[in-house]
């Protein structure tokens, strides 16, 4: 047998082994999740004790388990955490076209989010509790020192130029991604900014909102904003509430029983696979581990981008609308890794972890929601054409993906056990990179008669190596596009170059459509 014989024999074998290993690496955890179940029982049934005991043992003081959803987010609100800058923090920038005073926005606050409602006592009692460890679970409890004017505060911008009141609320968001929160009080608090930028005969206002993940999902955000502070029913503004993670129901029991006897498990299989495989893909910069650092958050966003200029791009190349989106996204981070790797960038695509909402929402600030994964694709040898295909056809694959399923019922199992165990077991390790594409009201809002002229918001990356998050909100006619980014993956210069870059291909892509 010749030398060059047998090194491709040994090649292939390499590789098959390779492949060995990957289906292994997904394999095992199926074949030891009834193993994992088993010896966890004893603790689902004490967390399911405590929750009931705790009305009784507390007189009040001890709400609810924090949810299996939430606990992906509630690890760095733990006791022994909370004193660190949060990598979970929502920030959400409410701007009017006219003037609210402090005190409209206070009376507002109090009586349609702690008022009486439904007949409940408050609409949103969780504006009123703060995460906390017992008996190793991580559980809400009651802030009886609450009073609203510690989480409501106000200032004013007197005397600036439009841009300069941009780039001084760009800043607060930035700030308020890296603030501790308070020990001991709800994870939440409000900023009525007074803008005086014409000698007081131009009176506007913003309204940013800060909320930890782990009290609310951008659904529940959504909902408080909606029919909370405008009064407007969410049926009425198109908000998604498609079933992420839910398997679509067959028309006939013989389909039924060939989706779920063969096709349902087989999938499962491959896309645990893949799963496995994209956390062996090869590391790119972005990959930065807790221990590596800087604990401070960049922020920096897009100017409001037309809606119908990417409902253009959409139609003249029959693609999604997220596909116009993540497609932008891919050629912003390509062109940013060639850059940075000076052309040596020896990896062709970057692993994504994306939040996606269920169905049925509980009407309370809550998390109900689920996510996914997947492989985005970042050559440089790429048109903008080919890109946008490439993505489309890795979002047509998302779509038929048992991964929403196979990670709800991960949290479902994980996330109810101690405190610890899922804080280890949900540390992401793996995906550097985060996507929220959320389509908010259609229509413009108001509140109090008061138009809302625009909505943003920016959510900081998990614990682990999440270094880069990119946000996409849609409000009435227009989107923005914002970028959070661990200040050790990347410095303000290259965020503004990353946002840059992807506007610009959102550009050139509308203009080759008007061609």
């Amino acid at each position: 047998m010749s030398h060059s014989t047998s090194t491709k024999i040994l090649k292939l074998a390499g590789k098959l082994l390779n492949k060995a290993l990957i289906f292994s690496r997904a394999v095992l955890p199926v074949l030891f999740a009834p193993l994992i179940i088993l010896l966890s029982v004893p603790f689902y049934i004490l967390r399911y004790l405590l929750s009931k005991w705790a009305k009784y043992y507390s007189n009040g003081a001890i709400i609810e388990p924090v949810s299996a959803s939430g606990n992906m987010f509630a690890p760095e609100l733990h006791p022994s955490k909370i004193h660190r800058p949060p990598r979970c923090a929502v920030v959400t920038t409410i701007t009017l076209k006219g003037c609210l005073t402090v005190e409209e926005v206070f009376k507002k606050v109090k009586t349609q989010w702690l008022g009486e409602y439904k007949g409940r006592p408050s609409r949103y009692p969780e504006l009123t509790y703060y995460a906390d460890s017992w008996f190793g679970f991580m559980f809400w409890k009651k802030d009886f020192q609450f009073k609203l004017e510690n989480h409501i505060h106000s200032f004013k911008i007197v005397g600036k130029t439009e841009p300069e009141i941009e780039e001084e609320v760009r800043s607060l968001t930035e700030q308020l991604l890296n603030k501790p929160f308070p020990p001991r009080r709800s994870p939440w608090e409000g900023f009525v900014i007074q803008i005086d930028s014409n000698n007081g005969h131009k009176l506007k206002t913003k309204i940013v909102l800060r909320l930890h993940h782990a009290l609310a999902d951008g659904y529940s955000i959504t909902a408080a904003l909606v029919e909370g502070l405008a009064g407007v029913p969410l049926s009425e503004v198109a908000v998604n509430t498609s079933k992420s993670g839910v398997p679509k129901k067959r028309e006939s029991l013989v389909d039924n029983l060939i989706y779920y006897g063969v096709f349902f498990p087989l999938r499962v299989c491959y896309d645990a696979t893949s799963f496995f495989s994209w956390m062996h893909a090869t590391k790119t910069p972005w990959h930065v581990v807790d221990e590596e650092k800087k604990w401070e958050q960049l922020y920096e966003r897009s100017d409001v981008i037309p809606i119908e200029n990417i409902k253009g791009i959409k139609n003249r190349f029959g693609v999604s609308f997220t596909g116009v989106l993540l497609s932008c996204v891919s050629a912003g981070i390509s062109k940013h890794m060639n850059k940075k790797l000076k052309g040596n960038q020896k990896f062709n695509s970057i692993s994504v972890a994306t939040i996606l909402p269920l169905s049925h929402h509980p009407d309370k600030l809550t998390n109900h929601l689920t996510g996914t994964a997947f492989q985005l694709p970042i050559r440089m040898d790429f048109t903008s054409e080919e890109r946008l295909q490439t993505v489309e056809k890795l979002l047509e694959s998302a779509k038929q993906s048992t991964l929403p399923l196979l990670q709800r019922t991960a949290a479902l199992l994980l996330n109810t056990n101690l405190a610890a165990v899922a804080r280890f077991c949900w540390h992401n390790r793996y995906f550097p990179v985060g996507f929220t594409n959320f389509p908010g009201s259609t229509i413009e809002l108001a509140i109090d008669g008061v138009g809302v002229k625009d909505v943003d918001f920016a959510v900081g990356g998990q614990l682990g190596v999440l270094g880069v998050n990119f946000m996409v909100l849609s409000y009435a006619d227009h989107i923005r596009i914002g970028v959070t980014a661990e200040k050790a993956v990347m410095n303000k210069v290259e965020v503004k170059e990353l946002i840059g870059s992807i506007s610009n291909e959102i550009n050139f892509l509308y203009n080759n459509c008007a061609r």
